[in-house]
């Protein structure tokens, strides 16, 4: 599939690149590809499609569903139709599936839309993520990213930096937002698979005081965590290793002059400031800190 302005574009049957109307003798079969043009009410371009039930076209000013009829008859270049969903619009941003549904950025950049089929009406309908929440993210959002295990979170970078996500439970009607702040600013967001613990991992691209990085959000202590050697308990976290117990370490020159936060051998230490040459001095000797 693919989709431009107002039109829509299926390739021919197990031929990806082929978007010939047409075969060689200048036939229509039900195989070739096909193109739809969409009526649309407002002056619109299509921003996202998703393959669900149905194929998805999301517009600037509203929505619609590709299809050859409510029954789920097989589209052919004679039957393919677009039909009306809704007018809510979206934003030019990749579109998240879900088990459920689709979530796409609602016009503006500040909400957040679910779209699920009703069997009922055989149409999609829609829900405001933020119906209860509308302040968290009046700031705009930036980017999108979506963890399913080991619990399904919608992931919200905003335009000022800032990290808010909505653990969600569609089906239950739970939408539950939780703002996450940082020394730095959030750039952009995504998320992929772990196959170390079998589920997804956040990752982020800050900028902070003295450099851009590529972060990974953990998991915090959970039933499987053994020790506390290895917590990861602040803002943005590194771990450092010997053979031999010390109190200097370096390494740390890109957090040259900030105040940081020492986990020893497990054991809470006082705070320091890393040296210009990214040293510290902690309290008490350790083999192992964070």
């Amino acid at each position: 599939c693919y989709c431009m302005n107002r039109y829509v574009f299926l390739s021919k049957s197990d031929a990806y690149d082929n978007f010939s109307l047409t075969d060689a003798k200048g036939i229509v079969a039900a195989s070739n590809a096909m193109t739809v043009t969409i009526n649309m009410k407002q002056a619109n371009n299509i921003v996202w499609c998703a393959s669900d039930r149905n194929l998805m076209i999301g517009t600037n000013n509203e929505e619609y569903a590709i299809k050859a009829d409510d029954y789920g008859t097989t589209l052919t270049p004679t039957t393919i139709k677009a039909q009306q969903q809704s007018t809510v619009g979206s934003v030019f941003y990749p579109v998240t599936l879900t088990d459920s549904g689709i979530i796409a950025i609602k016009k503006f950049g500040k909400k957040a839309i679910f779209y699920a089929y009703s069997p009922d009406s055989y149409r999609y309908g829609y829900k405001d993520l933020n119906l209860y929440n509308e302040d968290i993210t009046t700031v705009g959002i930036n980017d999108v990213a979506y963890t399913s295990d080991p619990t399904p979170i919608l992931w919200l970078s905003l335009v000022d930096g800032t990290l808010c996500g909505a653990t969600l439970s569609i089906s239950d009607d739970v939408i539950a937002f939780h703002k996450h702040t940082t020394q730095g600013k959030i750039l952009s967001i995504t998320a992929l698979p772990n196959a170390n613990n079998n589920d997804m991992d956040l990752y982020a691209i800050i900028r902070r005081q003295n450099g851009i990085f590529l972060e990974v959000m953990s998991n915090g202590v959970n039933v499987e965590t053994k020790s506390t050697e290895d917590l990861f308990y602040s803002d943005s976290s590194l771990s450092f290793s010997s053979d031999v117990a010390k109190t200097h370490w370096s390494g740390l020159t890109h957090l040259k002059g900030q105040t940081v936060k020492v986990l020893a051998d497990g054991a809470v230490q006082p705070e320091v400031v890393v040296s210009e040459t990214g040293e510290i001095d902690i309290q008490y000797p350790a083999k192992k800190i964070v």
